[in-house]
């Protein structure tokens, strides 16, 4: 499950057709904070925006209410670090040269946070499971990128290694606190609660 939050100027109510303003010239107003939620293996029928009869995720239904709402999604990859390494670069696990977890990323791909850092952003990630950690190369572009896992695993494997939600938040908040205003921000935030072991809080 994926999550998109733009932070910045309001949008115009009435934007002009995209077919009509291919000419137009770009915007003034940019985003100041750009957040890319994954909730690892969450299955989109399970919130309550996608329509779940009695499962609750009021802060998620809320996102979703205040923005877009995609109904057709499909991830490219069944497991974690092809599908992310195929959405940070925009390309299919065949063109980026990860075909399932535990393989390095080839530092020859594009990666966002890489093409936003060349923009003047600052970006950061916070991850909650060892698929994504930096030694197999997904922090490329990433000029903060928080994958310490030490304090909730003791041997580290690809599948049941993570932290919970709250330690991501932890450190996400923690580094927001130290952060240089002056610059526009785009942050990755990994959880992996929900990924098996199930080890779900009371």
């Amino acid at each position: 499950c994926l999550l998109f939050a733009c932070f910045g100027p309001e949008a115009d109510p009435n934007p002009p057709d995209p077919e009509v303003a291919l000419d137009a010239p770009e915007p003034k107003d940019t985003p100041r904070m750009v957040i890319l939620i994954s909730i690892d293996t969450l299955r989109a029928d399970f919130l309550g925006c996608y329509d779940h009869p009695w499962v609750k995720t009021p802060f998620i239904d809320e996102l979703a209410a205040e923005g877009t709402l995609f109904r057709r999604h499909v991830s490219v990859a069944p497991t974690t670090l092809n599908s992310h390494m195929s959405i940070m670069t925009g390309t299919y696990p065949h063109r980026h040269g990860v075909p399932r977890n535990g393989y390095v990323a080839d530092p020859a791909n594009r990666m966002l946070p890489e093409l936003l850092r060349q923009g003047g952003w600052s970006t950061a990630a916070f991850i909650g499971g060892y698929p994504l950690v930096d030694k197999f190369g997904f922090n490329q572009g990433f000029g903060h990128f928080d994958d310490d896992l030490s304090e909730s695993s003791s041997d580290l494997s690809l599948n049941t290694s993570q932290r919970t939600g709250a330690e991501v938040n932890l450190a996400l908040f923690e580094w927001l606190d130290t952060s240089p205003g002056d610059r526009p921000i785009f942050i990755f935030v990994h959880y992996f609660d929900v990924h098996s072991p199930y080890v779900v809080p009371e």
